[in-house]
C-alpha cells in the first residue's frame, strides 16, 4: 500500500493512488480503498490534507470500480 506521501492530485492513475496493478480483482481494488479510506479518514487522520487525500482515495477507487465492473 501506498504512503501517505505517494498520494497525488485527482489526476493521477487510480491504480497507483490505491497501490495497485491493472487486471487487479474487484476484492483487491476494496480491500486497498478500505484499509486507505480508514488510514485517511479525516475523523482519523490528523494531516491537514486529509480530507483532500481521503477524497483522492474514493475518486481512485470509483474510477477503478468502475473500469472493472465494464470488463466483466
Amino acid at each position: 500500500m501506498p504512503s501517505g506521501s505517494s498520494i497525488k492530485h485527482r489526476s493521477a492513475d487510480p491504480y497507483r493512488v490505491l497501490g495497485l496493478e491493472p487486471g487487479c480483482s474487484e476484492v483487491d481494488a476494496k480491500q486497498a480503498y478500505l484499509q486507505l479510506a480508514k488510514q485517511f479518514h479525516p475523523d482519523v487522520c490528523q494531516a491537514p490534507d486529509a480530507a483532500d487525500r481521503f477524497r483522492d482515495v474514493t475518486d481512485a477507487y470509483e474510477a477503478v470500480s468502475l473500469r472493472l465492473k465494464s470488463t466483466s
